[in-house]
């Protein structure tokens, strides 16, 4: 009889794994990437809606983790409570854990897992893949109560330099820089040839400024270039009614595919994406299209500065207004094939180059080897 000697990983999340956001499709990929060094033990909190995926396509989803566990919460105005049993499944799996990985998420868990850590002695790795700084409640609260809390934490992960650097400023460390991957095996330019179609993939929020995409492209669709333009939505969200309203409107320039999770059927007959964000640590969907020859074009966030060079493997929005992303989108429907075909294989290149799991383990498995 063989016994496991591989190292339990604990992955605590307090949001929802069902909700498919960036930071599931990121822990999904990384459970299975390190299930062959790790047991992986995932715990998630039922916060978060709309859920994308059953518990059974979830159960499929992270098939790789030995175990999926749920925790409940009680929420009293904007904090969010463990229930006594849920507090003893979390206590249970911290003490089976060599290392414990938490997804810092909502206010108040800071407290929950620091007081789990200094009774099970365990040391914890932080990760920020939400906006640190995106709302004037959440901040002031970050600011003067979170942040001290956190601080005591053994280490720290972020996703983009600019969080580092904030983080840096607040006296945490050690802090490990470590950013999105994809397989690489999945790196391919599935762009059909002289595709000038615009897309949209993520949340319906106004996060990802979709209110804002909306009226650029009534703007954009005013113009004499109308009948070119073609706009295709792929995702779901509480601002879907003005998706809805636009697709009514313009019925043979724009559709709403609704959210799919088939990467490829997505990305095969697009040439651009729209990533419009008001705030974003990273951008996996950035990540994910350039890897599949689809030029990005984006607001200015701490994502896509990292990822993108304008006029090289992308192009930026330096004003995030309607009439801002309205231009955006008329000058990249203007580009040559020759150009279009240019700004992807950069973009390629550049994923290949920085942007795989072999880079990512490395540093990742370092990070948790650092906490011994």
């Amino acid at each position: 009889m063989q016994t496991d000697t591989k190292p339990n990983l604990l992955v605590y999340t307090p949001m929802n794994v069902r909700y498919g956001g960036g930071f599931e499709e990121w822990l999904q990929k990384t459970t299975e990437l390190l299930s062959t060094n790790y047991n992986v033990e995932i715990v998630s909190g039922l916060i978060g809606t709309p859920l994308r995926q059953s518990p059974e396509e979830a159960q499929k989803l992270f098939a790789a983790a030995r175990s999926l566990t749920y925790v409940r919460f009680l929420k009293v105005l904007w904090v969010y409570f463990i229930t006594p049993s849920s507090f003893m499944r979390l206590l249970r799996r911290f003490q089976a854990a060599d290392y414990v990985y938490f997804n810092y998420a909502f206010i108040g868990q800071e407290l929950l897992v620091r007081i789990l850590s200094r009774m099970t002695r365990k040391k914890v790795l932080v990760g920020f893949h939400a906006p640190l700084h995106f709302a004037s409640g959440h901040d002031l609260l970050f600011d003067n109560y979170a942040r001290r809390i956190l601080k005591a934490f053994d280490s720290f992960h972020v996703v983009n330099p600019g969080d580092k650097l904030v983080l840096e400023g607040y006296g945490f460390k050690p802090i490990h820089f470590i950013p999105n991957y994809i397989w690489a095996k999945d790196i391919q330019n599935v762009v059909e040839t002289g595709s000038k179609k615009f897309i949209f993939v993520g949340r319906f929020e106004m996060q990802k400024g979709i209110d804002i995409l909306v009226k650029a492209l009534k703007l954009a669709l005013k113009g004499p270039d109308r009948g070119e333009l073609s706009f295709a939505f792929f995702g779901s969200g509480s601002l879907g009614p003005q998706v809805d309203a636009l697709v009514r409107q313009y019925p043979k320039n724009i559709v709403n595919h609704g959210y799919i999770s088939e990467k490829s059927s997505i990305y095969k007959d697009a040439a651009f994406i729209m990533v419009t964000s008001r705030q974003e640590p990273f951008g996996l969907v950035i990540l994910e299209a350039m890897s599949m020859g689809v030029t990005p074009i984006c607001s200015v966030t701490a994502g896509s500065q990292l990822l993108i060079r304008d006029g090289y493997n992308g192009m930026t929005i330096a004003d995030l207004s309607p009439g801002g992303i309205a231009n955006a989108i008329l000058a990249a429907s203007k580009l040559s094939s020759a150009e279009r075909s240019k700004l992807a294989s950069n973009a390629i290149g550049e994923v290949r180059k920085h942007y795989t799991e072999i880079t990512f383990r490395r540093k990742f498995e370092g990070a948790l080897e650092a906490l011994r």
